[in-house]
């Protein structure tokens, strides 16, 4: 018997060290898939926005002017609102790196592509995970469905300009803290013995992912993840259940009261409330119909949304929205009463959850439907695709299964490899001032406001070098600049739907008025 076991170790032994080097090359493909998405104008500058009111004109970033030692700077980072988001990780990450690059965009970018493979590879991970203890099945075909459904997402072109520009260290650095808080959890319920030292890890990942960039429903998260592991009849008789699920609960409800106190004092909410349309209901409506068009049709994304003139309860978009909301509602109810579907339930409440509180209800933006808002909760769609992929998987050892896990994997690689193609273009767009507000001008003709970002944009070139200057002088894009200044100032003269008041438009034309003095 002993001889039987050697030998069974012996023959086990070569067959795990294969499945280690099969995992370490499918998680290079990844890594290649990603880094060649974000390859292109990797040296591009900084962008106007959020990238020189963040980074490049943030003294506790660059130390500008500043006298105190770099190491009280840094810690005093955690003391300071920066604009409207108390968000040190992130401030804190770009000032090391201004501190050892002297500012060089290249090496926040390239630093912005790899945090979003090492995301993927947590997509992938938790996927797995969660496939496993709600799948029904473990092993090969599970490693293979999760490891296609994190290729899709790492290439969905959604998720461009969550990674490649924009400031976007806060959504990257969040979902990392956010996903390894996911896969501490899930650890915890599947150790007895240590799950209070797994659930602490958990929250010190999740209170790091807060300290980046607020995921406030995340207690959500957790009470439909016990739910759907451990089951509502066992979780509601433990008190660890309650304890667990009140830490979380604490945690999100003060930076939720946190995020709302800061974005008031900086008067964001009040300022962006009067330059869109539509109440926060039928806003937040409207912008899911087109989260729910750029997941499937990802064909005409945009760096910025501008607020539709038409939204409101006369708009289809908004009954589509709701139809969305209602669905899922129903979807929620059916597949939580039932074992074998409570994953679905997971991923419904997840998504919820993590969309919910950014989508325009609590605070509404100029650009409600910013595409990087996705970024978390496409992974929670992704786990219900695979669940109910995998529940009506044969088993691996037949050529049925075989055969249909790779039919699988082939389609989303297939997938991935043309979104691999849209990704490189759009980087292209998204890594230039004023090609990206070129692209807003042809999603929005006629719109007087996507004009003035053009004009805008133009304008910023001629006191930055831009990718473009090396074809044109200053006097091009400063009389590009005028001509744009004077065009939007004309065409919203004839088209004044496009501002939801009057006070607004007027608003408007003292922009232009104060740009064509300068």
């Amino acid at each position: 018997m002993n001889q039987d076991v050697t030998e069974s170790s012996h023959n086990d032994a070569p067959r795990t060290e294969r499945k280690g080097w099969i995992a370490l090359a499918l998680a290079a493909v990844i890594v290649l898939a990603v880094v060649s998405a974000g390859m292109p104008l990797m040296d591009a500058p900084w962008l106007l926005g959020d990238e020189h009111v963040f980074i490049v004109n943030n003294t506790d970033i660059n130390g500008r002017g500043r006298t105190e030692p770099l190491l009280e700077r840094w810690l005093g980072i955690f003391t300071s609102v920066h604009e409207d988001l108390y968000q040190p990780l992130p401030i804190l990450s770009y000032a090391i790196e201004w501190r050892f690059s002297q500012g060089d965009p290249l090496v926040t970018r390239r630093n912005d592509v790899l945090l979003h493979a090492v995301n993927a590879l947590l997509v992938w991970s938790v996927l797995y995970a969660l496939l496993c203890r709600l799948g029904g099945q473990r092993g090969r075909p599970l490693l293979l469905v999760a490891w296609a459904l994190a290729l899709f997402w790492s290439l969905h072109p959604i998720h461009i300009t969550t990674y490649v520009s924009d400031m976007c260290r806060t959504h990257l650095l969040s979902a990392m803290f956010a996903l390894a808080a996911m896969r501490l959890h899930i650890q915890a319920l599947g150790a007895p013995r240590r799950s209070w030292l797994w659930f602490t890890a958990a929250m010190i990942a999740l209170l790091a992912a807060m300290l980046c960039k607020p995921v406030v429903g995340w207690f959500l998260v957790t009470i439909a993840l016990e739910w759907a592991i451990v089951g509502p009849s066992v979780s509601v008789r433990k008190r660890a259940f309650y304890i667990r699920n009140t830490i979380a609960a604490a945690l999100c409800i003060f930076f939720a009261i946190l995020t709302l106190v800061t974005s008031a004092q900086s008067g964001m909410m009040e300022d962006t409330s009067e330059a869109v349309f539509g109440d926060p209901l039928t806003r937040s409506l409207f912008a899911l119909s087109l989260y729910a068009r750029n997941l499937l049709v990802p064909l005409r994304l945009s760096t910025w949304y501008l607020s539709d003139p038409q939204t409101g309860w006369a708009a289809p978009q908004v009954w589509f929205g709701l139809a969305l909301v209602v669905t899922s509602v129903v979807l929620l109810w059916r597949t939580a009463r039932r074992e074998a579907t409570r994953g679905i339930a997971l991923g419904i409440a997840w998504w919820w959850a993590l969309l919910l509180p950014v989508i325009g209800v609590v605070a509404a933006r100029i650009a409600a439907a910013n595409d990087r808002y996705m970024y978390q909760p496409l992974i929670a769609v992704l786990l219900i695709v695979g669940l109910l992929f995998v529940r009506r998987l044969p088993a691996w050892g037949t050529s049925a299964g075989r055969v249909r896990t790779w039919w699988f994997v082939g389609v989303s690689v297939a997938l991935a490899a043309f979104m691999l193609l849209i990704d490189r273009a759009y980087c292209r767009v998204a890594r230039s001032t004023i090609e990206r507000a070129k692209q807003v001008v042809e999603l929005y003709p006629g719109d007087p406001r996507g004009l003035e970002y053009l004009a805008q944009a133009f304008d910023f070139a001629t006191t930055r070098l831009t990718p473009q200057a090396k074809d044109h002088d200053v006097d091009y894009f400063h009389e590009s600049a005028v001509e744009e200044y004077v065009g939007a100032g004309k065409t919203a003269a004839q088209n004044p739907t496009f501002f939801p008041s009057t006070h607004d438009r007027a608003a408007f034309h003292r922009r232009l008025s104060f740009r064509l003095w300068q």
